[in-house]
Formats: C-alpha cells, sequence, structure tokens
C-alpha cells in the first residue's frame, strides 16, 4: 500500500509571503512526501507605534538600509512579497482562534512563518509538533534585526536553525542547524543569500521525516543538538545613531583599505612542501618551502604519490585569463627539485580537487567536476600523463571535493553537496557507499548529511590511516571559503553509523603573508598543503 503523504498546515499571518518563504512552500506542494491541507491565519499583535524620539535616535540606521536598498538590490530578492493563493487557491482556511481540534489531529505537522505565540492546543494536539526557522545564534539571545548585528559586530558566521515546538518533544528543541558565512560590506547580500539557501532546508527535513521512522528521525537529529539550547527573544532592537555610524565607518573604512591594497596585491593560491617528516600531520609550516606560481595563475588543491624515488604531485592550475580549471602534474625528486607543472586532463567545464585512489594495481582520479553536474571517475591509462573518464558515479549533481576512502572492503564517498537533482543544498557533506568502485549504485548513508558544520563538512584531502585510527581531513569555512583546516578523527564508520571529533586545527597563522590554507595530503615522506598568499604585482 502507498504511503500516505504528510499532511502539512501553514501558520502564517496573511496570505502575502516573503519570496524565499513561498519558494518552501511551493517546494513541499510539488514533493511526493507532503501536502498542504490547512491554512491557519495567526492574528497580527498590535504593534506600538515607533515614537518620535525612537525614529530620530535610528535615523542613521534608516539612511544606511535605504542606501544599500537603493546601490545593492539583491536580485532575486528573497523578500519580495507574494501571494500564496496562487498556489493554495482551493486550501481550507482558518483562524487561530477559531480552529477546531478535528483540524488539528487530521494534521502531522505546522510550518510557522510568523513569530506570534502559539496556543498550548495547537502544540498538544499535532502529531509531529510546529516547525520554524530560527536565523541567528540560538545559543545567545538575538538583539535584532537578523543579520544586521552579525555584519555590525564582525562575526564570522551567521546560524540557522529548524525548531520543533510542541509533540513529540515537550520542549522547544532543534532539530537541525548550519551556518552561512558573512559577508564583510553588504547586509543586503548577506541576508538574502541565507534566506534563499534556507528556504530549502526546512522542505528537505519533513522529506527525510517521510521516508524514516518517526522516531529514529528525531532520535537523531536530537542526538546531534541536545547540546543547543534555545534562549528568549529579546525586543527588537535597531541600532541607534552611535551604533550605526560607528559599524558603518569600519565596514567602509575596511573596504576602502581593501581597494588600495588590490592596486599593489593580489591573492594567490601556491604550494607548500616538506621532506623527511615523520609526522603524518605537523603541527607546524614555518619550515615548508614553498612552490610559486607565475602570477597569472594558481596551484591549489595538492594531492601526492610516490613512485620510484619520484613525487608525482597533482593540482589544480587555473589561469586567470582562462574560463576553467585544470588538472596538471608536479613531478619532485627526493631533494624537492622538480618540474614545472604538466596538464593531465582539460574539459570544457571546471576541474579541480584531483582525489587520488589506488584499487587492485589501479589508479583512479575523481577530480571535482562540479561544472558539469556530476561526479566523475577517471582511470590512468599510462602513468602519469593519460587519463580517460570510467564512469560518471553520480549524475545531476552540485558536489566539490569529493574523496573516496576504502574502509573494510567498501568503498566510502565522502562529497559536499550544494545541489543535487535540483534541490539546492547549504554546503553539506553526505557519505555514499559501495562494494564496487565501478558500481552503478551508490547507496546513500542513512545518516546524510553526516556533517551540517560548515568549520568541518567540506573535505581537505585524501582520509587516511595512522595507528589503526582514520583522520579526515576537513575546511574551516567559518570566515571565508578556504579559511583553515582540521583533522577529524573518524570514530564510526559503517552503513548505519558514522562519527567524528576534532583531532587537530591548522590555521593560517604561520607566516604574516598567509591567510587562508585548504587541502593537505601526504605520501610516505612527502607532506604536500597549499596556502592563500598576498603577493606583491
Amino acid at each position: 500500500m502507498a504511503k500516505y503523504k504528510l499532511r502539512i498546515g501553514l501558520l502564517i499571518e496573511s496570505n502575502s509571503l516573503s519570496s524565499w518563504s513561498f519558494s518552501c512552500v511551493e517546494y513541499l506542494i510539488h514533493s511526493e512526501c507532503a501536502e498542504i491541507v490547512l491554512v491557519i491565519k495567526n492574528e497580527i499583535p498590535c504593534l506600538k507605534k515607533t515614537s518620535f524620539i525612537s525614529k530620530i535616535n535610528q535615523a542613521s540606521y534608516s539612511v544606511f538600509r535605504k542606501i544599500e536598498n537603493k546601490f545593492h538590490k539583491p536580485i532575486p530578492d528573497a523578500l519580495i512579497k507574494k501571494n500564496l493563493n496562487s498556489i493554495l487557491s482551493n486550501c481550507k482556511e482558518c483562524s487561530i482562534s477559531k480552529i477546531e481540534t478535528n483540524d488539528l489531529k487530521q494534521i502531522d505537522l505546522i510550518i510557522q512563518f510568523d513569530q506570534n505565540p502559539i496556543p498550548k492546543q495547537i502544540l498538544e494536539k499535532v502529531k509531529f509538533g510546529v516547525w520554524s526557522y530560527y536565523f541567528g545564534d540560538n545559543s545567545i539571545i538575538r538583539k535584532g534585526p537578523f543579520g544586521i548585528w552579525e555584519l555590525f559586530e564582525d562575526q564570522i558566521d551567521t546560524k540557522v536553525s529548524i525548531l520543533v515546538k510542541g509533540n513529540p518533544i515537550k520542549e522547544d528543541s532543534i532539530i537541525y542547524e548550519t551556518s552561512f558565512s558573512n559577508d564583510k560590506l553588504y547586509s543586503n547580500r548577506h541576508i538574502n543569500t541565507i534566506y534563499w539557501e534556507a528556504a530549502y532546508i526546512l522542505p528537505r527535513m519533513i522529506k527525510e521525516l517521510y521516508h524514516s521512522e518517526p522516531v529514529d528521525f528525531f532520535k537523531k537529529w536530537l542526538a546531534k543538538y541536545n547540546q543547543s539550547k534555545i534562549q528568549k527573544l529579546e525586543d527588537f532592537k535597531v541600532p541607534n545613531n552611535f551604533q550605526t555610524i560607528k559599524a558603518v565607518s569600519k565596514l567602509y573604512w575596511k573596504a576602502l583599505k581593501g581597494v588600495i591594497e588590490r592596486r599593489s596585491h593580489f591573492e594567490q593560491w601556491i604550494l607548500l612542501f616538506q621532506i623527511g617528516n615523520d609526522e603524518k600531520r605537523p603541527k607546524s609550516f614555518n619550515n615548508f618551502k614553498r612552490i610559486l606560481p607565475p602570477k597569472d595563475r594558481i596551484w591549489a588543491d595538492p594531492f601526492v604519490m610516490e613512485r620510484n624515488d619520484t613525487y608525482y604531485i597533482f593540482i589544480e592550475e587555473f589561469l586567470f585569463n582562462e574560463p576553467f580549471g585544470k588538472i596538471a602534474l608536479i613531478e619532485m625528486d627526493k631533494h624537492g627539485n622538480h618540474k614545472p607543472p604538466t596538464t593531465i586532463l582539460d574539459k570544457p567545464y571546471h576541474l579541480s580537487y584531483p582525489s587520488i585512489i589506488e584499487d587492485n594495481g589501479e589508479l583512479y582520479m575523481l577530480p571535482e567536476t562540479m561544472g558539469n553536474n556530476t561526479i566523475e571517475l577517471y582511470k590512468c591509462v599510462d602513468f602519469p600523463y593519460e587519463w580517460t573518464m570510467v564512469k560518471v558515479i553520480i549524475n545531476d549533481i552540485k558536489a566539490v571535493d569529493s574523496t573516496i576512502f576504502k574502509h573494510q572492503n567498501k568503498y566510502w564517498l565522502f562529497t559536499n553537496i550544494e545541489e543535487i537533482n535540483g534541490t539546492k543544498l547549504p554546503g553539506e557533506l553526505h557519505l555514499f557507499y559501495t562494494d564496487n568502485l565501478l558500481s552503478d549504485n551508490w547507496t546513500a548513508h542513512q545518516q546524510n548529511p553526516i556533517v551540517t558544520d560548515r568549520s568541518c563538512a567540506r573535505p581537505a584531502g585524501n582520509i587516511y590511516v595512522s595507528k589503526n585510527r582514520i583522520f579526515r581531513p576537513a575546511q574551516n569555512c567559518t570566515k571565508h571559503y578556504g579559511y583553515a583546516m582540521k583533522i577529524n578523527e573518524i570514530t564510526q564508520l559503517n552503513t548505519k553509523n558514522f562519527d567524528e571529533h576534532l583531532h587537530q586545527s591548522i590555521l593560517p597563522d604561520w607566516n604574516k603573508d598567509v591567510f587562508s590554507t585548504h587541502t593537505i595530503n601526504t605520501s610516505d615522506s612527502l607532506i604536500v598543503i597549499d596556502a592563500k598568499i598576498k603577493r606583491k604585482r
């Protein structure tokens, strides 16, 4: 018998929804797992009018927002209103004060798009509770407005959570949390990006609930965020004149310094290496030697293997005057002498992150091919220069930095997914597995996404084993893309469970001109990393 769709109620102030909320509802309407059966109007409380003195005290903030809206208007704007009637014309509607018990019993869960209080009877009657978005850090009291204080206080990221109130949980709980790197200058761009990316989170969680046993679903997600505490919100506070002028002055002064600096310097990814270090992952990189590319390109994402007293370093090479990156190879002897890079893989779409896998005497490469909406596997047919594609592992996917690790007779594919089958995701780590590297069927892990934290979701190199312990290099993208790295120890890896914890942090702090590092790999006696530096033009 076919499984019935989850019956959803919407709790809204009016039929006019912001575009990002409208997209969230629209996705649910077109999904195979849910249907909207009731719209509940939550009466808007009488808002206290802003006093004349408050308007004067907030005048600078009002001017700042008007300037942003005029010169940096986001397109498409996530906050433009759309009428819900255009997609829900035949759906039953009622007021929250007149809702009937039978209506509540027919609903599996309610999605709340307003911030008004919810009557106790609704929380008690709805099977899977009331779900809502929480924008901002839930561990502190939000001062509001969302996105502005994060920018003004120069915070490195902004969190977004999914909250559940009522059944089957007796207290307000977080069942999902992710974070987004903050824009350093424009609040509109920052806020707009977060809203659009967040629009797909809640529908995806509902889809997972539909395909899971409810007990297992809530057990899994509550276990991930059982340390998170929901705080009561303070009254909405708009920055006053002093706060606005001080923050905006700092923002624009920083931007002006950046413009001046870019006239004399540019940013470039380079390679660094060390030969003969017994440590798999050293704690200091001060003594690493640099391989500087010409000033018209970058060299990044190094992967290394060792054969016949020669190191083969596979890299991304990206020329600034070309549209796409390609995969190149650097040969290095035991003394660190190396040849210029040779292009070994070039496509009409971007290539990077040439992850290397040896299996059954064959050598394979899994370069990033997000530009082709695929995860592609290549085989070396004439070492080390000739490679041919042997398998598209996954189609219709926007995935980056895919990494395969063989463990307990299975192949484990770790990949950071941004979009799959048309569904956008906020850059989370997903895991797939199979018994055969060349299989057409890779099974998605039941805990997917296995990591949602941007400080350690995206892969940063091959997974390795040291002293019978498994370690996974991960990018720390909290400050910005590719900011730093973490080495996590994997403590569980099987078809039912995945778990890891922090083993080591690698920060770009070993030299004044270094401000990012995002890939690390080793052979038996060579360690190679990349770093982003500032160079004079």
